[in-house]
């Protein structure tokens, strides 16, 4: 199903979409709907590469860390602790 959207522009804005779409040799609406579809397309992918960034990011540092099995055990001993009256 198809939607129509009506967006109103300034004649001097409509001016520079007509020139622009002429020279790519579309019209204004083939040309909205391509700027359109990469504006989404961009959002999308800057939302994924701005996580992926974030990521590298975090894994450049080292922390230090027990052993795996300390770590639990420890857990292990605080939920006994705290069981206990």
């Amino acid at each position: 199903m198809s939607k129509r959207l009506e967006v109103v522009f300034p004649d001097d804005e409509m001016q520079a979409i007509q020139a622009i779409a002429s020279s790519e040799r579309m019209t204004i609406k083939e040309w909205v709907r391509m700027t359109l579809r990469t504006a989404c397309h961009s959002a999308t992918t800057a939302s994924a590469t701005n996580k992926i960034n974030s990521i590298r990011a975090a894994v450049r540092y080292e922390f230090p860390i027990a052993n795996m099995s300390q770590t639990l055990a420890e857990i292990d001993q605080g939920y006994t602790a705290s069981d206990s009256p």
